[in-house]
């Protein structure tokens, strides 16, 4: 009896330190990472496109070889698990594998790569084309398009469209909106591919629009000298226009000393928030957006817009077509508000919310304001190179200043990193303000920030529309949470679908990933490591391949050791 309780003593012993063996093993695995080589894209591939590749102790990698012995060692290391690069030329026709090596170790894909050979085989409409009409170029591996270029109706030169303003790209057609000031006449449209090579069109008669395109309101050489003129834009310019949008204002400044200003002014003569003698150097691009609020959308259409200044020449106002607001959204106004004092100076800014934007306002609210850090060469509050706010009611009444002790403590108050300032609306505050009396509206101003967005925070706050699931899905070491159809009514191509988690990181390595209906991933979000997105959310962009993915059957967000929050349509 003695005997084989020994032998299960001796047994259990053995047992006891191959566990343990094990343990330490899997312990030592988690705390250093190997070298593994999860996914790739694109895999039909041409030299001069972007690469990026996912895995892990992808920070040991220092060379990455494609087929044809093209060896890489200039690439960028996201992070440990994201590495990316542009693709080389001079890689084998025939295609292969992608290999990752490091100073001990080579990792070959488990899929084959090909090389892309773009085709050029038809557009719709063929025959004819109007600016501002949308036109279909088909053919094979066109998402290795980078530019199309449109003969310009000015001899010898040419309007190119980069990759970024395509309607759609995809690999077996490609979109574009047909540009202002093209050629009037028959000619040939050439598509760039990322290598440099070029296709060529048929023949195809383009038809240049009298107003320059549909969304061009007005385009000629309007001269603005020192305050002598203004260019009256009556109702008729606006019939296509809809609160959301932006009116876009191109001009050249007038070279010289002068200090060149744009003022925008609705038929009773009163400045638009934001464009009251506004100088030009806040715009470097060469033009500036006019936010089409409710207000602005009120005042336009009551009697057409003036466009004034100084010093510059106007020629061209384009419609910017955007998102239709939600009524039920709190944010009251959005956009990009900057000081217009050249650097050196103190970075003083201005802005006016007139009272009908403020015409919810109620005591017990907040009245957010977010901000940016104005990174120019200012001297800033207090002359210290410091970002800071000061709130006034709207006639600028230092009496009414609301860091006066009779109303609340804000004055002059340094901005911090939080990225937004709240004012509690007290009684004392809202009759300051006075939204639906005398008063006009609120003065928000201060030195070396840039004003962002103002948002109404109600007691109950509004969930935005745009977001599509809010919980708190908890992924140990597996879950799947399944978004069906009904989730997705209102996508569209180009938009990002967003997100929000929190790792888990104590648990083990986070990871995502997420797939259609047929379980295939979608690109970048096959097992992805969290840590590559340091915000706290990813982004899966709507191409047209997704969104049909998508519409199909829902979306599947799955993955290891995270805390799902949100999920919002951007």
């Amino acid at each position: 009896m003695r005997n084989k309780i020994s032998y299960l003593w001796i047994i259990a012993a053995i047992i006891h330190m191959f566990f343990f063996t094990a343990c330490e093993d899997e312990t030592e695995q988690d705390q250093a990472a190997g070298l593994a080589l999860k996914a790739y894209s694109p895999t039909v591939v041409m030299a001069g496109g972007e690469m990026v590749i996912t895995g892990s102790g992808l920070n040991q990698v220092n060379s990455i070889l494609f087929p044809g012995n093209i060896e890489v060692t200039d690439f960028e290391v996201v992070t440990s698990n994201q590495i990316k690069l542009i693709i080389p030329s001079g890689i084998d026709e025939e295609g292969g594998f992608l290999k990752i090596a490091s100073e001990d170790k080579t990792i070959e894909s488990s899929v084959a790569m090909r090389l892309a050979k773009p085709e050029l085989n038809s557009m719709d409409p063929g025959d004819e084309v109007k600016t501002g009409q949308e036109l279909t170029f088909k053919g094979v591996d066109l998402e290795c398009i980078k530019q199309v270029i449109f003969p310009a109706k000015t001899e010898d030169r040419q309007i190119v469209i980069n990759a970024i303003d395509f309607i759609r790209k995809a690999s077996d057609n490609l979109k574009v909106k047909v540009p202002a000031g093209i050629k009037n006449g028959m000619d040939r449209i050439i598509l760039v591919a990322t290598d440099g090579t070029t296709l060529t069109s048929e023949e195809i008669r383009l038809i240049p629009s009298e107003t320059g395109g549909e969304n061009i309101l007005w385009e000629d050489n309007f001269v603005i000298g020192d305050w002598d003129t203004s260019l009256n834009l009556d109702v008729n310019y606006f019939q296509k226009l809809s609160v959301g949008d932006k009116l876009r204002f191109y001009f050249t400044p007038t070279p010289g000393d002068h200090w060149q200003q744009i003022d925008l002014r609705d038929s009773s003569d009163k400045s638009f928030p934001g464009f009251e003698f506004v100088g030009l150097v806040v715009y470097p691009d060469g033009y500036a957006d006019l936010e089409v609020t409710q207000d602005a959308y009120n005042r336009i259409m009551v009697g057409g817009l003036l466009v004034r200044g100084a010093f510059y020449t106007l020629t061209k106002v384009e419609l910017i077509k955007g998102s239709p607001v939600d009524p039920s959204s709190n944010v009251i106004w959005e956009g990009e508000f900057k000081s217009d004092k050249a650097e050196g100076e103190d970075g003083f800014l201005s802005f006016k919310l007139e009272p009908s934007y403020l015409s919810n306002l109620a005591v017990g609210q907040t009245i957010r304001i977010y901000y940016n850090f104005d990174e120019r060469n200012y001297t800033g509050y207090w002359g210290q190179g410091l970002s800071g706010i000061n709130l006034r009611s709207g006639n600028d009444d230092n009496d009414l200043t609301f860091g006066n002790p009779q109303i609340t403590d804000f004055q002059d108050v340094q901005l911090t990193d939080v990225g937004y300032y709240d004012l509690v609306v007290t009684q004392a505050v809202y009759d300051c303000i006075n939204p639906n009396g005398t008063s006009p509206g609120l003065l928000i101003r201060g030195w070396k920030y840039i004003l962002t967005k103002v948002e109404l925070i109600q007691d109950d706050p509004i969930e935005p529309s745009n977001v599509i699931w809010k919980g708190e899905q908890k992924y140990g070491e597996w879950y799947d949470l399944f978004l069906d159809l009904s989730y997705f009514q209102n996508l569209s191509v180009e938009h990002k679908i967003r997100m929000y988690f929190t790792p888990n990181p104590e648990d083990g390595w986070p990871q995502i990933d997420i797939r259609d209906n047929t379980d295939t991933s979608f690109p970048g979000f096959e097992w992805t490591g969290l840590d590559v997105y340091p915000d706290g959310y990813a982004d899966l962009i709507v191409t047209q391949d997704v969104y049909d993915r998508i519409r199909k059957g829902g979306l599947h967000i799955r993955g290891f050791f995270y805390t799902l929050t949100k999920v919002e349509l951007i």
